[in-house]
């Protein structure tokens, strides 16, 4: 509290006794030539420091300044030896800064550029501790610690820099007593310090009051630093405590450890999509002994049982599905396999136009699940069978499972039929399946195809992504209804997608005409917009000739201004999921050192040496290993520092010509060695042994 600080100072001015002309001395004193700082209790009118606890004046030269005598440190604490002694000094320093109604508070003192009060460092004249105030307007703008040398002790200057010093300092008196400037009073103090001939130096980083410098600070402003500590200051001095106040200082300037890993929520859906793909049937599993161990002349392995609703769509024929896995390339895929006895040969032609779509979206449409081929198969206890191979996503469910789309019997009762339709989906997720379905039909309708799975249990979603699943079944198994054109068919997917976006706003399956009406009445036309609900009113309440359907060109019209927003989501998933892949290259950049490092640190022996790796370039690596993982502080504890640890191996990898301090387990070596040498070291080894792998003879 600066006043309460303000009035312990008046009331030691009150009590000494000050004669008439030290008081009208005090009177006259210019309020720029004066300034108090309410840390230090100090108020120094002429650079006659007064100090509450004791004051310290220049026995030798009571006239002139003593830069290393004249001061206080609060940090490294008073000066004791002469605070007592301080009392009995004349009284013409009190008097002149005795009238406490004269002093200047930090809420009026007048503008200082930098007014600078002088302590000293426990009474020697090894430094001083400046507190620079920044003063403007009408009241204290900033305060900047900042260590300086207040030049050297006045035992070691001559007598000649002596008078120097006193005629400078004696001018810089009159300038401030005369009301000068801030800009020409800078200039006196820097004349004085050229008189002084003062000596700068750095402190070290290990300084426990080591400020941190901005590049852009005033050359006016720019600290300076002390000597270091002595080893009886280093000795009492509370090393916990400066570590906590660092802590403090840097936390906000630290990276957190999870920004250099993937959000949680997304490592989570892969670890989840991992543990689908490695899936494994064990020995005390039912299917176990019931499933054969390879299909198709041992292309396709390690069979695994999907779930029935996978494909809760009834067909002709029983089919089961398998998450297999292809000797080929070890991809993924789907094999779903039916009990019939159909050509081979005819399902290879029926799917043949759907492997083209494939070839015309540069490998596979990002909507659509590709087939890759069909073979008979007799290796299951069925017999003859069908099989069709798809593509696996492992965390794609079908719509129905995911928004609980359930059949419901009594569908004459509308209360009943929609009593599960309290929820609401938003519609901004019903226009992005929509769009993603219509961009699947651009590609398939051209080329002469219906899709004719468009459905609650064959649209699989995965993370708002939508993908039409098991397309060419139909023409393969020769289940396509032969009454009806390839136009009316199309037709009837873009009535399938509009079914398909009230059955999930629904949660009921929606796939007849009285019920298309009433959820559009009851549900949607109260929930959704006019945009929306104008699309499904156009294609299923709208009456067509046959020979002017609608398209899927004409209801995409309809829909181009959200095909817009899906585009600039897209995109701006797709800069997300490139800022992510980032990370996990630099993760695997550091994965592949540390690797390096496994692969020589304490090696056994190598070449019939069991010191192999105690010696030459690879102790050097052993010993950097050490100072990266090994490290602890003064007390013992070991340091887990992720941001050591990937600053190290960042330094090694880019071969920095940085220099490092190494040291041995028993404390007896210490090496300086640059990052680029140890990453010489760390290629030279390893590739010794990748020689020593590639060799046909053995080494050891």
């Amino acid at each position: 509290n600066h006043d309460t600080q303000a009035e312990k100072v008046q009331k030691a001015f009150s009590s000494m006794s000050l004669d008439g002309s030290d008081k009208k001395r005090a009177t006259t004193i210019n309020a720029k030539a004066k300034a108090f700082n309410p840390r230090a209790k100090t108020f120094n009118p002429k650079a006659k420091t007064f100090n509450p606890r004791g004051l310290k004046r220049d026995a030798a030269s009571k006239s002139s300044f003593n830069p290393s005598a004249q001061a206080f440190n609060p940090s490294r604490g008073s000066s004791r030896a002469s605070s007592s002694a301080a009392t009995t000094q004349d009284t013409k320093a009190p008097a002149a800064t005795a009238t406490a109604t004269t002093i200047p508070t930090p809420q009026t003192a007048p503008f200082h550029h930098q007014q600078q009060q002088q302590y000293s460092m426990e009474g020697g004249g090894k430094g001083s501790y400046y507190v620079g105030q920044q003063m403007g307007g009408s009241g204290m703008q900033g305060m900047h610690e900042m260590y300086a040398p207040s030049g050297p002790p006045a035992s070691s200057l001559s007598q000649h820099q002596q008078q120097q010093l006193a005629a400078t300092w004696n001018m810089q008196q009159q300038a401030m007593g005369s009301g000068m400037g801030a800009a020409q009073l800078q200039q006196h103090q820097a004349a004085a310090a050229a008189h002084v001939g003062g000596y700068h130096h750095q402190a070290p980083p290990h300084h426990p009051r080591h400020p941190a410098v901005g590049p852009g600070m005033p050359s006016s402003m720019m600290p300076t630093y002390s000597e270091p500590m002595g080893m009886a200051q280093m000795d009492g001095y509370d090393w916990e405590a400066e570590r906590e106040e660092q802590k403090k200082i840097l936390l906000p300037l630290r990276r957190p450890v999870q920004s250099f890993f993937m959000p949680p929520a997304l490592a989570e859906e892969y670890e989840n999509q991992n543990r689908l793909l490695t899936a494994r049937l064990q020995p005390e599993d039912r299917e176990f002994y019931r499933l054969p161990i390879t299909v198709d002349h041992e292309r396709y392995h390690s069979l695994w049982p999907l779930p029935p609703e996978y494909d809760a769509m009834p067909t002709k024929y029983s089919s089961y599905f398998y998450k297999v896995t292809s000797t080929k390339d070890g991809l993924h895929y789907v094999l779903r396999r039916f009990v019939c006895s159909n050509s081979e040969d005819y399902a290879a032609k029926a799917i043949a136009p759907w492997i083209r779509i494939q070839r015309l979206s540069n490998g596979c449409h990002p909507s659509i699940i590709p087939v890759r081929t069909v073979f008979e198969s007799q290796d299951f206890d069925e017999g003859k069978c069908l099989c069709f191979i798809y593509d696996y996503y492992p965390s794609g469910v079908p719509i129905a499972t995911q928004y609980s789309i359930q059949r419901d019997e009594s569908r004459g009762d509308s209360k009943r039929f929609f009593a599960r339709a309290g929820r609401v989906i938003p519609e901004q997720h019903l226009w992005s399946f929509l769009t993603q379905l219509l961009t699947a039909l651009v590609t398939i309708h051209p080329q002469g195809l219906a899709a004719m799975s468009i459905n609650p249990y064959r649209v699989l979603v995965q993370s708002n992504r939508v993908r039409l699943n098991f397309c060419g079944i139909n023409e393969a198994l020769q289940l396509v209804p032969a009454d009806k054109s390839v136009a009316e068919l199309q037709f009837e997917d873009l009535r399938n997608a509009c079914q398909l976006m009230m059955s999930i706003a629904c949660g009921c399956d929606i796939n007849t005409k009285p019920l298309e009406k009433m959820a559009f009445e009851q549900v949607m036309k109260n929930r959704y917009s006019a945009d929306f609900c104008g699309i499904l009113k156009f294609v299923l309440f709208t009456q067509h000739a046959k020979e002017k359907l609608p398209t899927v060109w004409d209801v995409q019209s309809l829909a181009w201004h959200k095909l817009v927003n899906e585009l600039q989501q897209s995109y701006a998933h797709i800069d997300y999921l490139e800022n992510q892949l980032a990370k996990e290259h630099q993760n695997g950049r550091l994965f592949s050192l540390i690797s390096k490092l496994g692969f020589i640190t304490e090696r056994p022996e190598h070449r019939n040496d069991p010191k192999w790796s105690e010696t030459g370039d690879r102790y050097l690596v052993k010993l950097f290993r050490d100072s990266v993982f090994h490290s602890v502080d003064e007390g013992g504890r070991p340091q887990i520092d992720l941001g050591h640890v990937i600053n190290c191996l960042n330094k090694l990898d880019a071969a920095s010509v940085e220099k490092t301090l190494l040291t041995s387990r028993n404390q007896d070596s210490l090496l300086v060695v640059s990052y680029k040498e140890l990453n010489r070291c760390v290629r030279s080894a390893f590739e010794e042994l990748l020689r020593a792998s590639e060799s046909k003879t053995a080494t050891s």
